[in-house]
């Protein structure tokens, strides 16, 4: 949903993708943070059973938007270069994420002393920073991706050289390349293989 949505946003504007993923983000939070006070909120265990599925549920669903379309976003405002870099730069800060998520959410348990506390505290603050640069992200791609392309159409003169002598070189390689003999009317019924052979060694002799 979040590719086929993000994409009919991103048509008509990319800043419209980049504004779904921080409402996507915001949105992520009260059910995340309604699962962690679930046991307050039901009176019976089939009653807390369904309400942890249908919050786990909106907001697995609500999480989920954000990562499909910030790899598209990326893609697109970086050079083709350049973009293997980006994307591992990117991963790094992911698994940082992965990594010190953990370790902030056990401080805040150590000095709360509450689980429930610092649950609710590390998911708001950690997923608002996050909507918020998102939000940022759709100021200024718009922007980045004109100058991708208009980078894209004005090459350099190294390049454009480089590119048209290359091209001149290919043909002027091929127009001097000898013609191949013409096959053997009378190929070799006993060992064909060994026709074949004599025929590519013929053509690079």
């Amino acid at each position: 949903f979040s590719g086929w949505l993000g994409q009919r946003l991103y048509n008509i504007s990319s800043s419209y993708a980049a504004i779904f993923m921080a409402l996507a983000e915001v949105s992520g939070i009260l059910p995340l943070v309604l699962v962690y006070h679930a046991d307050s909120l039901t009176h019976t265990h089939s009653q807390l059973i369904a309400t942890l599925f249908c919050l786990n549920l909106a907001a697995g669903f609500l999480v989920v938007q954000t990562g499909t379309v910030i790899r598209s976003l990326l893609q697109n405002v970086v050079k083709p270069t350049q973009r293997s870099l980006a994307f591992a730069i990117f991963a790094i800060f992911d698994d940082l994420g992965k990594g010190g998520g953990p370790a902030v959410v056990a401080a805040l348990i150590s000095a709360l002393k509450s689980r429930r506390r610092a649950f609710t505290i590390a998911t708001s603050a950690g997923w608002l920073l996050g909507a918020a640069i998102n939000a940022l992200v759709a100021l200024t791609v718009v922007s980045d991706e004109a100058r991708l392309a208009s980078r894209a159409r004005h090459q350099s003169p190294c390049c454009a050289f480089f590119l048209r002598y290359s091209s001149y070189a290919l043909r002027h390689f091929k127009s001097r390349r000898p013609s191949s003999p013409p096959a053997s009317s009378s190929p070799d019924p006993i060992c064909p293989l060994l026709h074949l052979n004599s025929e590519k060694l013929r053509r690079f002799d």
